[in-house]
């Protein structure tokens, strides 16, 4: 039975978690450390990391419900 959403899902995640990955290492190369930095900067990157996360969670569903394409 195909999955639905299954594809679109993945691929989401991967390019997601490609874009996390990005930041931190980008954090680490400019600060010298993943959780280092002022407080603006400490909060701008962890909201960001949970607006990722957020994106994932909304895009996943409206594929498996089928309101947006899947691929």
């Amino acid at each position: 039975m195909p999955a639905k959403g299954l594809s679109l899902s993945v691929i989401l995640y991967l390019l997601l978690s490609f874009t996390g990955f990005v930041v931190i290492i980008a954090r680490r190369c400019t600060l010298k450390g993943e959780l280092g930095g002022s407080n603006c900067g400490r909060y701008g990157a962890a909201a960001f990391l949970i607006t990722l996360w957020f994106v994932y969670i909304t895009v996943a569903g409206l594929g498996t419900y089928e309101i947006i394409p899947d691929f």
